[in-house]
């Protein structure tokens, strides 16, 4: 497993390079205040989930297409 991460030091995505070539497991993508927004399994990607916030960055809804 092999990760990268964006300029505030967020992970990106995570990488499989064990098999045949360099194989996208997840990706993250973060709103600028440093929460999660978007998390997508898989290289199609699998299964996308969606984080939502109050104004107060208050976890308010978990979206996913898979569950």
């Amino acid at each position: 497993m092999a990760g990268t991460c964006d300029q505030a030091g967020r992970l990106g995505a995570v990488y499989d390079s064990s098999a045949a070539g360099k194989v996208l497991d997840a990706s993250c993508q973060h709103f600028a205040a440093g929460k999660p927004q978007q998390l997508s399994l898989g290289a199609t990607p699998g299964a996308t989930i969606m984080y939502h916030y109050k104004e107060r960055d208050w976890l308010t809804n978990v979206n996913s297409s898979q569950y």
